[in-house]
């Protein structure tokens, strides 16, 4: 081989990360079953019974997706490893037992409805043993409650997942142990305050479940935007007529596409901003110089100009336009399951990495 440039290298080196990932992977199909992965909680139950019946409908992992996964695989077992060294340095101390424990859950006429893992169990004593969820990645980075869990698209289930183990077990209490670039998050989970949301999850399984098994599919949901993000939308599941909107427009422009995708991949940190700064601007109102903490404080005035003008007289000269105001919102259509999308149990079954726990990161 002769000599090789940079570019070269950095071509090669991006091929074989590649390749290896790949390498790593079972390229079979993913197999219909009649149960709910604990992980896999949808808004529509009709999706939910579809993901059973058509899995072969949702699009195959990229590249991008599986080292998202990996990552995020790591990053559980950099947890679990520290878990193990602070245990007998905590008061009381604690040790990490039933690591990927698998769980079912099961009608009372013995139908499966309900399988996943949790991550383990801190045992501080005999008695109290709160069973762990350790979860990572973007969507989680700016999650600081239970609620801000439910706002986000990639995370909002996450707490149906350790209450079906938790259900599933008799357990009164779980943890989430949010991991994030600073120190993590330790959020405390009781069963007993959300045991109608537990027992929503059972009902919807068992929809799912039975169509899955040759029943009735549940009915179809009005909200457009599930249509629109479901990977079987226009495949296996044909809504009725709904508002959809005019005729769609196909671009194609790669600097808009990729604009997209930093909007995508931004938009919890753009929220946390737009919030924190509020909070900032409204609290310090009128402070022109101070120290907060770390942060210096300068503020300054300026003038402001209003008009006070009479209703009667804005009332006269107000003209409306019905195309004066054009509102934008860009959103997935097309879902790539990703690492914060992708149930730990459908990547173990598409994958021969060693996945120990995926829902790590999903």
């Amino acid at each position: 081989m002769g000599f090789m440039n940079n570019a070269e290298i950095a071509g090669a080196l991006s091929i074989a990360w590649s390749a290896y990932l790949r390498s790593q992977r079972e390229a079979g199909p993913r197999r219909r079953r009649d149960y709910v992965y604990a992980s896999a909680r949808r808004d529509c139950v009709r999706q939910m019974a579809l993901d059973l019946i058509a899995p072969e409908d949702d699009v195959p992992f990229s590249d991008d997706a599986l080292e998202r996964m990996e990552r995020g695989n790591e990053r559980e077992h950099a947890i679990v490893a520290r878990l193990h060294q602070i245990g007998p340095r905590c008061s009381p101390p604690f040790s990490v037992i039933e690591g990927q424990r698998r769980f079912e859950i099961k009608d009372r006429d013995g139908v499966l409805l309900i399988r996943g893992k949790v991550d383990g169990r801190l045992q501080f004593d005999h008695f109290t043993k709160p069973v762990v969820e350790i979860k990572s990645g973007t969507s989680f980075q700016n999650v600081e409650s239970l609620a801000d869990l439910d706002r986000g698209r990639w995370t909002k289930h996450s707490l149906d997942q350790l209450l079906a183990y938790l259900y599933a077990e008799s357990e009164p209490t779980g943890l989430f142990i949010i991991d994030r670039p600073r120190l993590p998050l330790f959020l405390p989970v009781v069963l007993e305050e959300h045991l109608e949301r537990a027992e929503s999850f059972l009902r919807d399984a068992r929809k799912a479940s039975d169509a899955a098994r040759g029943g009735e599919l549940p009915p179809f949901t009005t909200d457009v935007g599930e249509c629109r993000r479901c990977p079987h939308f226009g495949k296996t599941c044909a809504p009725p007529a709904l508002d959809y909107g005019p005729g769609v427009k196909v671009i194609s422009d790669p600097d808009l596409e990729e604009a997209a995708r930093v909007r995508e991949a931004n938009r919890e940190a753009a929220k946390a901003y737009d919030k924190a700064d509020k909070v900032l601007k409204d609290a310090l109102r009128g402070v022109e110089s101070a120290v907060l903490g770390p942060f210096s404080v300068t503020g300054k005035w300026g003038r402001q100009t209003s008009y006070d003008i009479p209703k009667e007289l804005k009332e006269k000269y107000k003209h409306v336009e019905e195309k004066g105001k054009f509102f934008l919102d860009v959103e997935r259509a097309v879902q790539e399951p990703d690492a914060e999308a992708v149930p730990r149990e459908v990547a173990e079954e598409s994958s021969s990495l060693r996945f120990t726990s995926l829902e790590a990161v999903s």
